[in-house]
């Protein structure tokens, strides 16, 4: 993840990222970096986990979990908003 991260970002020289799973069950890590001037989010998902997520969503079963800074909870059915919003931003490129 390291070696990718510092070839997207502007200043490799400063880029880290966390290891798998230190950000807790939902967004397993990722890393906060610059590309292009703009500000990103690189967030890890298990790809397993989130076709299972979809799965359940489709079927109506939507869940309210813990995840490290989310005081409200981390609602399951996010992932269907980020897999249809990189759809669209795909189609659009």
């Amino acid at each position: 993840m390291l070696a990718a991260a510092k070839e997207i970002a502007d200043n490799s020289a400063v880029t880290a990222v966390t290891k798998i799973r230190e950000w807790g069950p939902w967004i397993i890590g990722g890393a906060w970096l610059s590309v292009g001037g703009q500000r990103v989010d690189l967030l890890y998902r298990n790809a397993d986990a989130v076709e299972v997520v979809m799965e359940s969503c489709r079927a109506g079963i939507i869940t309210m979990d813990y995840q490290p800074g989310h005081p409200h909870g981390f609602c399951s059915a996010i992932w269907m908003g980020e897999i249809a919003y990189c759809h669209c931003a795909i189609r659009k490129t």
